[in-house]
């Protein structure tokens, strides 16, 4: 699924908010251990924790295996306006040109998989943390250019954008739609006419992981495109993402 430049669906709410509660105790004063002693030693332990690996949703009705990917919380999100600014300000240095030149055609949430902000170059290494960020479209006169943003930085990401969307992208995503929806809908137990869409937008990710990395499995070392699908079933949200052949659950159902 090549040259996607065509969004579909609506409104995407991704937000995923952790809290963290830690209780203090009181300190005891520290008294020194009498001379010679030697503090016994304890054992360590580390419990468990396996982790479930994700495959193609094929065939239907068998679920998909299940990976959970702990999401950090976005407060540190920046708002819309000020990620506009930040791509307009590194779009005209790059360029040499004045903002005023510059015109935002498209802007789109996104949570990009890693600190490479969807746009890796080779040889660099990231850190593999989710980062809350926007992807851009910029244009200045005929040209245009995709920046993305993210943890206060911008990125200018493949040049100018080439071709035109596929004519086919609406039943494309719809038909994905309909996949993904049938599989939680299976996993839940539930009809299918139970789970709502959220939205479904196109993305590229840097590599074959598809934002929902698996220890100890290979990928392609190459951008992936394709679909995040966001479905809602009584009040929770499942995060889905496909490159057309392979669909992940990002977040599974609690027991």
């Amino acid at each position: 699924m090549k040259n996607i430049r065509f969004i579909f669906a609506g409104v995407l709410i991704a937000g995923f908010v952790g809290a963290l509660v830690a209780g203090c105790n009181g300190t005891p004063t520290a008294t020194e251990p009498p001379s010679g002693y030697e503090a016994p030693a304890s054992p360590i332990r580390t419990p468990a924790s396996p982790l479930n690996r994700a495959s193609p949703l094929s065939p239907l009705p068998t679920p998909l295996p299940m990976i959970e990917v702990t999401r950090e919380p976005e407060v540190n999100q920046m708002d819309q306006e000020s990620a506009i600014a930040l791509a307009k300000q590194t779009l005209a240095q790059y360029l040499g040109i004045d903002e005023a030149e510059i015109k935002p055609t498209h802007v789109e949430r996104i949570t990009w998989p890693d600190t490479s902000l969807g746009c890796p170059e080779k040889g660099m290494m990231y850190a593999q943390v989710l980062v809350p960020g926007y992807r851009i479209l910029l244009r200045v006169g005929e040209r245009e250019f995709w920046v993305h943003v993210g943890n206060g930085r911008a990125v200018i990401c493949g040049g100018e954008p080439t071709g035109t969307p596929m004519p086919d992208m609406v039943s494309t995503a719809a038909e994905l739609y309909e996949k993904a929806r049938s599989d939680l809908a299976h996993r839940l137990d539930v009809p299918v006419e139970e789970i709502k869409a959220r939205s479904i937008q196109p993305t590229t990710w840097p590599d074959g992981r598809m934002g929902c990395p698996q220890p100890g499995e290979s990928f392609p070392q190459t951008p992936t495109e394709g679909f995040v699908i966001l479905l809602e079933h009584q009040g929770r949200t499942y995060e889905y993402h496909t490159d057309g052949e392979r669909f992940v659950l990002c977040n599974p159902p609690q027991p």
